[in-house]
């Protein structure tokens, strides 16, 4: 029996390797500039969600280390030294703070508490 499949999505440089020593076919196309920068950029969005759906720890460790190597890929695609990146989180992470409290923002009201001044 033939399975074809058609997955039109960016892998790992060896998955092309891996499909072929197991006795199967695949064609591939290599993705150059903006067109590989937005496929790096879908796959992010992709691997982000799939660590959000991780079940155990073992699950998370898996699809984060994922997340992490299409970060890097993205990273290093757009141009972006690292220490850049280090260097925005640091002031981002200093100004706003970081994630580490669990706030969830339900409702913002605006000048609620705010006084009309009489003139």
């Amino acid at each position: 029996m033939i399975h074809i499949a058609f997955p039109r999505k960016l892998v790992r440089d060896r998955i092309p390797e891996d499909i072929e020593r197991v006795k199967g076919y695949c064609i591939v196309k290599q993705l150059e500039g903006k067109e590989y920068r937005k496929a790096l950029a879908i796959k992010l969005v992709e691997e982000a969600l799939e660590a959000g759906r991780a079940k155990t720890k073992q699950e998370c460790v898996s699809e984060l280390a994922d997340l992490l190597s299409v970060f890097e890929a993205y990273r290093i695609a757009c141009g972006i030294p690292e220490q850049e990146i280090t260097m925005a989180r640091q002031l981002k992470d200093a100004k706003m703070g970081v994630f580490a409290k669990g706030y969830k923002l339900m409702f913002v009201f605006k000048n609620f508490l705010t006084r009309r001044r009489s003139k």
